[in-house]
């Protein structure tokens, strides 16, 4: 096969398994995943491809309620930023461990810790869609435990979004 791009296979792979997680096709999802995983297709193209992929499987486990898998693929995530020294996708990473512990009682703390560090990473880059998210995160949370700063991590949240024209989760 002539004029394959065999690097953007793995990217590919993991906004696939994504949207289909998020339409609701979750078993479809997660062995599409986890089945590029085992086969190591990130091989193929830089560090950031096996991010794609954990992040994309652990997004998928969260929203499967999978919370242990969805930990377990977070922190494999980070990993590998950590180790490749991509800043912004650790930014994505860390989101993405908030969101998982936020939904575990004994991790709460960690949760807020990790959309801080986050927040930390994205706010200097520009990234504004993930501090928005991480403050709707962070409101969730408070929300959740009935913590009054819910309050204004949702205005901040509903601030940015709504500057950036970009309708809340």
């Amino acid at each position: 096969r002539d004029n394959e791009v065999h690097t953007m296979l793995p990217a590919i792979v993991a906004d696939l398994g994504l949207a289909r997680a998020m339409n609701g096709e979750l078993p479809a999802a997660i062995a599409l995943l986890e089945d590029a995983l085992a086969q190591r297709i990130y091989r193929t193209g830089g560090k950031y491809t096996q991010f794609f992929l954990l992040h994309a499987a652990g997004r998928a486990y969260l929203v499967a309620g999978r919370l242990v898998e969805a930990l377990e693929r977070a922190g494999e995530a980070e990993a590998v930023t950590l180790r490749s020294g991509e800043h912004a996708h650790r930014a994505y990473a860390l989101r993405l461990l908030g969101d998982v512990q936020s939904k575990l009682a004994d991790l709460t703390a960690a949760a807020e810790r990790n959309y801080a560090a986050a927040m930390a990473l994205a706010k200097p880059r520009g990234m504004r869609p993930l501090l928005a998210d991480c403050h709707f995160g962070l409101a969730e949370l408070y929300a959740a435990r009935g913590d009054v700063r819910g309050r204004d991590e949702e205005r901040l949240a509903m601030e940015l979004y709504g500057a950036m024209g970009i309708a809340p989760p």
